[in-house]
């Protein structure tokens, strides 16, 4: 008999008579197992019988003898059958390969027959709902095959918006089974077919028309809407995934869509699922009575529309047909850059709109104990005076810290100096820089720049009052002055302009915004070319507190329910943000972030109460604003709303709105006036509202999408929103234009109002108008991006240089717009580009006919390890590359296509000692039948080769050091005379912080980057002693059991600082000198720090040296014949070197985990695979329990291999990495006490889910 393994099929037979269900299965009769066909799931040691499950989707025990194998030809009608315990990835595979060869498959699905007679239920009881439709007449032949007419339903069982029965019914799980099957064929469909699965549709229920059904399911009528929608469809369908229910069956006819085809009759059987390619069959199904059928269709990615070239005819009707107004005319207040720190730790805007635009974050949090001790003044009940609120949005972290010496401050001064001025001087010298000003330049020339602050709060001289700090002394004075909070900057920076703090409560930066205005356009007295506004609110202690909550103005919940009905006060947040404004004629060069079109001040006066808001007022700002711009009302998009959620300063605010707004001469908007608030995501920010609106504004138009505001679950009842089209968004709302006016208002409690309104354009994301882009992008709603259109018209680029764009990570991202698998015609040439010549100019591939191959001649230089790339045309937008960075042969080829950043292949001749200017001969084949590309290189001395390599353009690579001194910017080492071959020079003079550090860049490429293999190597680094395992040492931790802990070491291997970090846990008092002396290790000589690259792993190790201020260091680089040798020749302390040993050149990986307390255990690495791409561990487990662990590289956490998903099995999440975020990312597996697991690290592997694996140690 044959052996049975678990997941093999098999028939039932020879049971003496029905088998009994258990006791639990009440109500279940016996069942006559005889004959029917199940999987094997496990044997069960303990009763010592298989469990099965039948095809039926029963599960049974049973004993081995009552079962055979079945053979292929006894399952006959199936091309697969797919059980709980089938393998995942060879069954994908293979109906990949089914579906590329016949065009179909048709797989058996484990249903019992209760889901399925359920699933029937559920699908009546949602006809009985009228939830049930009948399609467009124009649509059914699409969704439902070849003269298809039935009763439909789209059901996304999982969603929360369905009934309760659907949701725990058996059609939960058919619709998982969807998505399994689209996961486990989507890793092959590329090779197999040519296309990846990007998504897929939700669930179509359909049911025969039954008698009467005519009358009751008229066809749908269609709009432009829906039509669009099916034709996108359609044109991304690539598969039709139909399952049968039943109760009763049916045929299914497959057509096929190319002449001549045989046409394939199937049985619709129930359990039964059909794969079909869109491509090559449509279908057609014939119901024989009452049943169900499921549908999904696997689809393409979305796809793009993009235009190359000019544009030629009659284009003038084109500049009619804006996507938004146009900018304000003439020379305009421009916002050139903006820097922000806000609450939550959301510092640069960036990470604010991810935060606040995408994320809706809610950063407010409990006072942190570093500011004060909350506790002392808890109050909820208003008993002693003390605040009701706990929350506010700190997280502008490190307050109490400050670089004095770069703004040269004294230290004595800059101790009591107020954290709101260091905040300042911080954030404005980011936006002055990002401006186009650094201290240097304004040093050596000043500039009548003016800097302009917001702030109404005096907590730092406050708490001196209180006695909390001291500010006596000399610099008392200026420590806590708001006057000197703005003016101190300019002294600092040596700007001439007007320089002023302006308070006028919530409304100051935003008032400030239009002071700076009213300067940058008076121009009769030394016109100023800029201007820098910053707005800063900190809370350092609690007297803010304790006041507004005795006046009832914060919130009791502690957050800003704007616009909502619970509103009852506003929750304090922080904020430190700069805006540097120039004026200018607007152009759009993708330096200009967005316009100030308008601002505008003004004041209550006398209204109903000193702190009121008025309305009037506030429509008069707003009026005033618009007549600025040139305006009607009905052109505003979006208005950032001052909202600070109290129950009757929100209803005015949009009420005032509402008056100015709504119409223009009688005619209502027509488009709804959108409105948000950033406070609900960071609190009221106070004196810095005015300027968080502003760049929330400009980041808003910069996406051309408004933020969603938190907390609104019923609208606040004084609100009148009614016949007033405005919406209140909860989510992110794309605007429809690519360009667009959005405002924000700002007032203070005192009755100064203040309105700015911001005119940007797209530079980010889906509507991006940035010119910088390399070609104009025409989307429509769906983002229609088709390459297959556009690929061979594409003109070569003139000047080509290398521009790539960001890496992506999910191979799923690349899809169809990679074009893989489409071959070049005759007309097309495919093109070498590579460091080789530093990325300066695509060389020819000679195409070989007698092979149907392309090769290329590519040498060594004097670093003895090179990088490429394929281009086709000479056009950068159609690259041939790998899907990974620093790839081997073996990687998968994706393209023609825009490469993302940094995926090059990689020819290293190091390891096999290949001298400088060897010659390797690369290889590409492009198959035309599989629609597949291989790639293959090999060192060749062959005459042809040799011709092929002297014909290429000479080139000397140029080195730059990298460094502090020069701000990070490259520049260029020199050669030196007299010296070796291959030997540079730059000297260095040190700087005010007595240390500078560096590395080295070949021809200008961070991708080829020289550094040390550890951060921040110095010239004051001893070589460090290798301490090496003795005999005595390892059969010291043999016999206390200890040797899979140690892992498992071998006499003269490595004494790792992870393996004394063990010691030292069973003896604190242990050393390396106190273990040598005792014999357990022993000296194995020095090794220095090694050199590393040139490649793309070094970020943040650089070389540093220290010296006093202005002493003068020489550095060298030489590097011939793959070796590498910096020094750094200093008079005082004299010459210090680093080599890149060969060593080094090798990547060592290490599993750091549970087992070893993550410390590090060296991998094995496998001598028979290919440039040692495969790696093994193997450990025993000490005690029975949960374990993890993920890979790191080279001992540094900053290049870990580590798992998409935290917690994840063996081939379920994809290897990421290395990369630096592998923290809280490990693999998890139970093991029992004495269980030896061998871990496999395999980087050959194209599915990245199979980088990472483990077994049962045998090999």
């Amino acid at each position: 008999m044959a052996t049975l393994t678990q997941g093999a099929l098999v028939e039932v037979h020879g049971l003496p008579g029905p088998a009994k269900p258990v006791p639990e299965a009440s109500g279940v009769g016996e069942v006559d197992l005889n004959g029917q066909k199940a999987q094997l799931l496990g044997y069960d040691r303990n009763v010592k019988k298989w469990t099965a499950a039948t095809f039926g989707g029963d599960t049974i025990a049973v004993d081995e003898k009552y079962v055979r194998p079945l053979g292929f030809e006894e399952i006959s009608g199936y091309d697969f059958v797919f059980g709980p315990k089938s393998d995942f990835e060879t069954v994908g595979s293979e109906m990949a390969d089914t579906l590329a060869t016949k065009g179909y498959a048709v797989m058996k699905l484990f249903v019992s027959a209760e889901d399925a007679e359920e699933c029937v239920t559920v699908a009546k009881k949602l006809e009985d709902d009228d939830q049930f439709s009948r399609l467009a007449v124009e649509f059914e032949r699409g969704y439902l095959g070849k003269d298809g007419s039935a009763k439909t339903l789209l059901l996304d069982p999982s969603s929360l918006d369905v009934p309760s029965y659907v949701l725990d019914s058996p059609l939960k799980m058919m619709d998982h089974n969807f998505g399994a099957i689209s996961q486990m064929i989507g890793a092959y469909t590329q090779d197999a077919m040519g296309f990846d699965i990007y998504s897929r549709t939700n669930m179509l229920l359909r049911m025969p028309l039954a008698e009467g059904d005519e009358d009751k399911y008229p066809p749908a009528d269609i709009d432009d809407g829906d039509a669009e929608g099916y034709l996108h469809t359609m044109a991304r369908k690539r598969l039709t995934l139909l399952q049968f229910v039943g109760p009763t069956g049916g045929i299914l006819r497959l057509h096929p869509l190319a002449e001549g085809g045989q046409e394939i009759v199937l049985p619709a059987e129930p359990g039964t699922v059909v794969l079909i390619v869109a491509s090559r069959y449509e279908y057609s199904l014939e119901a024989e009575g009452e049943s169900l059928c499921l549908t999904c269709f696997y689809m393409a990615e979305p796809a793009v529309y993009e235009i190359y070239g000019s544009v030629k005819g009659d284009t003038e009707v084109l500049g009619l047909l804006g996507t938004g107004p146009p900018p304000p005319p003439g020379e305009q207040v421009t916002v050139n850059s903006m820097y922000t720190r806000y609450g939550g730790g959301s510092d640069a805007k960036e990470r604010f709109w991810s935060a606040a635009g995408k994320a809706a974050t809610d950063g407010l949090t409990d006072v942190p104990f570093m500011r004060w001790d909350n506790s002392l003044y808890w109050d909820p009940d208003q008993t002693f005076g003390g605040t009701y609120t706990r929350h506010g949005c700190f997280g502008i972290e490190g307050v109490e810290l400050f670089d004095c010496k770069f703004f040269e401050i004294s230290p004595a001064e800059a101790k009591g100096m107020d954290p709101c001025q260091r905040q300042v001087m911080e954030v404005s010298y980011m936006a002055l820089l990002e401006g186009g000003w650094d201290k240097r330049s304004l040093q050596r020339e000043s500039q009548n720049i003016g800097h302009f602050v917001g702030i109404d709060k005096d907590d730092w001289m406050c708490m001196s009052a209180g006695g909390l700090l001291n500010l006596s002394g000399a610099h008392g004075a200026a420590a806590a002055a708001n006057a000197i909070t703005s003016n101190r900057f300019s002294y600092s920076l040596n700007l001439k302009g007007a320089s002023m703090t302006i308070d006028t409560a919530c409304s100051s930066s935003l008032v400030c915004t239009h002071v700076s205005k009213l300067h940058l356009r008076f121009k009769d007295f030394e016109p100023m070319p800029g201007s820098i506004v910053n707005g800063l609110n900190l809370m350092l202690y609690q007297g803010p507190f304790v006041g507004c909550c005795a006046a009832g103005m914060l919130s009791h919940e502690g957050r800003c329910f704007t616009f909502n009905a619970t509103a009852d006060g506003y929750a304090r947040g922080e904020l430190s943000g700069a805006a540097c404004f120039k004026i200018k004629q607007y152009q759009n060069d993708g330096q200009v972030m967005a316009c100030l079109a308008g601002s505008q001040a003004n004041q209550d006066g006398r209204s109903a109460s000193l702190t009121a808001p008025n309305g009037p007022a506030q429509e008069k700002c707003l009026n005033a604003v618009l007549r600025e711009c040139h305006l009607t009302p009905t052109e505003v998009d979006c208005f950032e709303c001052h909202g600070t959620g109290t129950s009757l300063g929100d209803p005015i605010e949009v009420g005032a709105l509402r008056a100015t707004m709504m119409m223009i001469d009688g005619v209502i908007r027509e488009h709804p006036l959108v409105k948000t608030s950033s406070k609900s995501n960071i609190g009221h920010t106070e004196l810095t509202a005015g300027l968080c609106g502003i760049i929330k504004c400009v980041m808003m138009g910069i996406y051309c999408n408004a933020c969603p505001n938190n907390h609104i679950r019923l609208l606040n009842p004084h609100i009148d929103s009614q016949a007033y089209p405005v919406y209140f968004v909860t989510e992110e709302v794309d605007q429809g234009k690519n360009e667009g006016y959005m405002g924000v208002s700002s007032f203070g409690f005192g009755g100064s109002n203040a309105r700015g309104d911001i005119w940007s354009r797209a530079l980010c994301g889906p509507r991006s108008t940035d010119p910088h882009s390399g070609y104009a992008r025409i989307f429509t709603p769906d983002r229609i991006f088709i390459w297959s259109e556009i690929s061979k018209q594409a003109l070569p680029q003139p000047g080509f240089k290398s521009r790539e764009e960001g890496a992506l990570d999910n191979l799923k991202d690349y899809e169809d717009a990679y074009m893989v698998g489409e071959q070049p015609t005759e007309d097309d040439s495919l093109y070498v580009i590579g460091s080789f010549n530093g990325w300066s100019m695509p060389e020819k591939m000679e195409f070989i006919e007698e092979t149907g191959c392309y090769i290329f001649a590519l040498p060594l230089g004097e670093a003895c390890v090179e990088q490429f790339q394929i281009c086709m045309n000479k056009n950068e937008y159609f690259k041939i590359f790998p899907a990974s960075k620093m790839a081997n042969e073996e990687a998968i080829i994706l393209g023609p296509g825009v490469a993302p950043q940094g995926n090059h292949w990689v020819i290293d001749g190091r390891p096999k000692k290949k001298p400088q200017g060897t010659v390797y001969q690369i290889t590409l084949q492009w198959d035309v039948e599989s629609r597949k590309k291989t790639i293959s290189w090999e060192a060749s001395k062959d005459d042809y080769m040799m011709s092929l390599a002297g014909e290429l353009q000479p080139f000397r690579h140029r080195y730059h050091i990298v460094s502090s001194w020069s701000n990070w910017k490259p520049v260029e080492m020199q050669q030196v005379k007299g010296e070796k071959p291959g030997t540079l020079e730059t000297t260095v003079r040190v700087g005010i912080m007595r240390h500078e550090e560096f590395r080295i860049q070949r021809d200008k490429d961070k991708f080829q980057s020289i550094y040390p293999a550890r951060q921040r190597a110095s010239e004051s680094d001893d070589a460090n002693v290798v301490w090496q395992w003795t005999q005595a040492g390892v059969a010291s931790i043999r016999e206390r059991g200890d040797l899979e802990k140690y892992g498992n070491p071998q006499v003269g291997s490595t004494f790792t600082s992870a393996h004394l970090a063990i010691a030292v846990k069973s003896d604190s008092s242990y050393t390396t000198d106190g273990l040598a002396a005792m014999g357990l290790i022993t000296s194995g000589g020095a090794q220095s720090v090694p050199i590393c690259g040139p490649d793309h792993y070094g970020e943040g190790k650089y070389w540093m040296m220290s010296g006093f201020m202005g002493e003068e260091i020489k550095i060298l680089l030489r590097i011939w014949e793959g070796e590498i040798e910096v020094s750094t020749v200093n008079s005082r302390i004299g010459t210090r070197t680093w080599t890149n040993q060969q060593a080094a050149l090798r990547r060592k990986y290490f599993v750091s985990g549970t087992w070893n307390d993550f410390g590090f255990t060296q991998m094995e690495a496998d001598p028979n695979a290919e440039g040692a791409t495969v790696h093994y561990l193997t450990v025993t487990m000490e005690s029975t329990r949960m374990v993890m662990f993920h890979i790191v590289m080279d001992e540094d956490r900053a290049q870990t291999i580590h798992p998409d998903m935290n917690l994840t099995d063996q081939l379920l999440s994809p290897a990421v990495g290395p990369d630096a975020k592998g923290e809280g990312h490990f693999w998890g597996m139970y093991v029992e006490k004495g269980t030896t697991i061998e871990i496999k690290l395999d980087l050959s592997q194209d599915d990245r889910r199979k980088v990472v694996t483990w077994t049962p140690a045998s090999r």
